[in-house]
Order: structure tokens, then sequence, then C-alpha cells
């Protein structure tokens, strides 16, 4: 009797635990070619968000060289790069939920290829900062010694 309470159980925890599963993280597929940099804010006047959006639109070519795409999350919506416009309306709240940030909180995570959070931070965070941080990895130092893209002439060298 016990026996078939404790399977009876685990059926029904089977079936109803992916209805309480959180929303997939929707920056996921960015990874693969790209480091993420997520800045939550509480408004466009933060100054924190000023700050580091400033800073990063300076330093445009420092981000590009390190495949960065950056996400700036607002309450009720997303400002990113044209090419990331498939995130949706519903984003903010999931990525707030993935990242356990509160509408009113201003946050910035640097997410890295592998998708290990390597900064966390409740204040700006300087793009040289980052642009460090991002240096030290293993796989930066990889890409480093790598020919760029656009410099390939399709052969692979093995």
């Amino acid at each position: 009797m016990r026996l078939i309470f404790v399977i009876t159980s685990l059926i029904v925890l089977t079936a109803v635990l992916p209805v309480f599963a959180s929303a997939p993280n929707p920056i996921e597929p960015l990874l693969e070619k790209n480091r993420v940099l997520l800045v939550f804010a509480p408004a466009r006047t933060d100054q924190n968000y000023l700050e580091i959006k400033n800073d990063l639109v300076a330093n445009k070519d420092g981000m590009e060289s390190r495949d960065m795409q950056v996400i700036y999350i607002f309450p009720t919506e997303i400002e990113t790069a044209p090419e990331l416009a498939n995130l949706d309306s519903k984003d903010p709240a999931n990525l707030r939920s993935a990242y356990d940030v509160e509408l009113s909180s201003f946050k910035t995570f640097l997410i890295d290829r592998n998708g290990e959070i390597e900064i966390e931070s409740t204040e700006s965070v300087a793009a040289q900062d980052i642009f460090e941080k991002v240096d030290r990895s293993p796989i930066r130092k990889v890409e480093m010694f790598l020919p760029n893209d656009d410099e390939t002439d399709g052969t692979t060298i093995l």
C-alpha cells in the first residue's frame, strides 16, 4: 500500500512539476556567439544606468572585439541592438526572474559564453573593468590568438 502511494506521488509530481518550472532564459541562444552584459535598471533616469551606458558607448570597439552584446532591462521594456530584436515583451519579467532582480533595483551581470556569471554588481561597472575580466578568461585568451572571421580566407588549419 505504501509503495503504491509513493509511486502515485512520483507520477503526480512528474506531471505537475513542469507547470511550476521557470520560463526559459531568453539570452541562452545568444551565448553561443556572444558574451552578454545584462544591465537591469529601474528607470532610464537611473544614475548607474546612465554611467554604464555612456561608458559602454564610448568603448564600443572594445565591446565588439570581445563579442559582447548589451541588454538593458527596464521594468516593462528592453533596449538592445537591432539584431537582438527577437527578445519579446515578456522577457523583462523573465530575465528579472531568472536573475532574481527586483523592479526597483539596479544590477549588472556579465555572462560569459559558457553561461557562467563573471561579474555581478549592484553598481555601475566601468568598461575597462569588464574588459579586464573578459581578457583574463581562458576562452578569451584563445580567441586573441585566432584570426578574426573577417580576416580568414576560408581555409581551416588543423
